[in-house]
């Protein structure tokens, strides 16, 4: 559905349940579908492997310079935002804070 017509993974892929999907399956199913498939290296930026769960890692670890390096740019998100229930203003209270910590509830 997507009318992919150049698939590039990695080294390490694999899809589907259990990641039973590997190169050579998608390969197949690039042959019978119409489109090429290419595989590419690991490498390393600043002794960390370029990944996926690397990024996700280093984001979650709050380690945002890790993650820019491996993206090769800053990390960013964007969605639309929504207006939410306002529970963000509660969150934190103090008298030095008395709106609490500001919140985002984004749609994406």
């Amino acid at each position: 559905h997507l009318n992919a017509q150049y698939v590039l993974v990695g080294d390490d892929f694999r899809f589907g349940r259990n990641r039973t999907g590997d190169y050579a399956m998608l390969d197949q199913a690039g042959v019978s579908l119409g489109f090429d498939v290419a595989r590419m290296q690991s490498y390393e930026v600043h002794g960390l492997r370029v990944s996926s769960s690397e990024v996700r890692l280093a984001l979650q670890q709050g380690r945002m310079a890790d993650a820019a390096a491996l993206l090769g740019r800053p990390y960013s998100i964007s969605g639309h935002v929504l207006h939410g229930a306002k529970l963000g203003r509660t969150l934190g209270q103090t008298p030095e804070r008395p709106l609490g910590f500001s919140t985002l509830n984004l749609a994406f």
